[in-house]
């Protein structure tokens, strides 16, 4: 079974590798390209409205500096400074750069055209597949976990956050449970361990600390739930073992943090980074004040924008049948769980009392824990999948 999910995961992959080399080639890309309208050496001759103004770090930042990494790296040379930054910038202790990511690699490798579309693409299906592993872990249908998958993958985060590193990240969250669910489930556990551990290695390179780190710590409390202590604790051990193996990016990066004025700041003055409690209508009609790509668009709160307020929407009737689902299933202990769990995250995400009080202490303040909105979707994808397996398992024991 898992040598024909690993052939037929490496034929999708092949297929977007041509989809993405096919779409290059008629000069569609999913790049946000025509936010340079707004530099007026781009629009000398016709101005153009850009479609998402909301889009620039990708333009402005993101591709400016995967592209100075591919020279330097084709030029044989490792990336440690960027001298073309006024006079000069760190550029590999910046996390944001992500120069070892597996993926960027393919940006290394294919040309503009073609790894503008296949990172995004492969993203997708990644962010796809593990979910998918996970849920079929959990013992739920292939079918039930298709559609868990499905939506997981084109939820609000991970589709407004594309072309951030923020899901470089995010992506390996369902991988992180589905090799929690295996460790659990087997006697051979070095190789689960071992994965764990390149995972997290992975994490760091994926360039996004603050993702990482909701990652860690929703990995460590559903850990905690569904292991031993013994294997917690080995788990724990081979955490450690990952971000010590990337200790030659996360050194250089801590040092560049404690030279920042930025995070000076954040320590000094608490951020205060939560969403407006009106906000959460967004989960459920986020176009109810337009859109950044519509004509007509109204921000509902200064500091926040739509992407920070639509990251856990998953569609309204998803929803729907998750809450009126995870009552009928209350007895199940995974949905009891995943509930309490996302009862907190809520409380955290949109500072209602006493969990929001988890953001005050020392160095968690200094975090966006409102992007917890992220993982808000992602559980209610799986609490979905859940609800609709003994749904769907009722109706056929029923029929038959």
């Amino acid at each position: 079974m898992l040598l024909g999910m690993i052939k037929a995961a490496l034929g999708l992959s092949v297929i977007i590798l041509l989809a993405g080399a096919v779409l290059g080639s008629f000069g569609l890309l999913l790049f946000p390209s025509d936010i340079l309208n707004y530099l007026p050496s781009f629009s000398l001759e016709v101005w153009q409205r850009p479609h998402n103004s909301l889009l620039a770090d990708p333009v402005f930042q993101f591709e400016p500096w995967r592209h100075y990494a591919k020279e330097q790296i084709l030029s044989g040379r490792i990336p440690l400074w960027n001298d073309l930054n006024g006079g000069g910038v760190p550029f590999l202790a910046n996390p944001q750069t992500a120069v070892f990511y597996p993926l960027n690699f393919l940006y290394y490798i294919f040309p503009l055209q073609i790894a503008l579309n296949i990172i995004p693409l492969l993203k997708l299906f990644l962010m796809a597949l593990f979910t998918y592993l996970y849920l079929v872990s959990l013992r739920i249908s292939k079918g039930a976990a298709f559609l868990g998958s499905f939506l997981s993958a084109f939820a609000g985060f991970p589709i407004m956050w594309l072309l951030w590193p923020h899901t470089n990240v995010f992506i390996l969250f369902p991988l992180l449970l589905y090799l929690t669910e295996k460790l659990r489930g087997t006697k051979c556990s070095h190789r689960i361990l071992v994965a764990i551990c390149i995972t997290y290695f992975i994490g760091v390179l994926g360039g996004h600390p603050e993702t990482l780190f909701h990652i860690g710590l929703l990995h460590f409390v559903y850990s905690f739930f569904r292991l031993s202590k013994k294997l917690f604790f080995h788990q724990l051990l081979l955490i450690i073992l990952g971000f010590l193996l990337a200790g030659f990016l996360l050194l250089p990066f801590l040092e560049y943090l404690l030279s920042s004025s930025l995070i000076a700041n954040r320590f000094q003055v608490n951020p205060g980074y939560y969403l407006p409690l009106k906000g959460i209508i967004y989960n459920f009609f986020p176009l109810m004040l337009g859109g950044p790509h519509l004509a007509y668009y109204k921000q509902l709160s200064e500091g926040v924008n739509f992407q920070e307020l639509s990251g856990g929407f998953v569609g309204t009737v998803v929803i729907l049948i998750t809450v009126f689902g995870s009552i009928r299933f209350w007895s199940m202990p995974m949905v009891r769980f995943i509930c309490l769990l996302l009862v907190v995250l809520l409380g955290i995400v949109y500072k209602i009392w006493p969990f929001f009080l988890f953001t005050q202490l020392p160095f968690i303040n200094a975090v966006a824990n409102h992007r917890f909105i992220g993982f808000i979707g992602f559980f209610v994808t799986i609490l979905f999948a859940i609800v609709i397996d003994r749904i769907s398992g009722k109706l056929f024991s029923r029929s038959t």
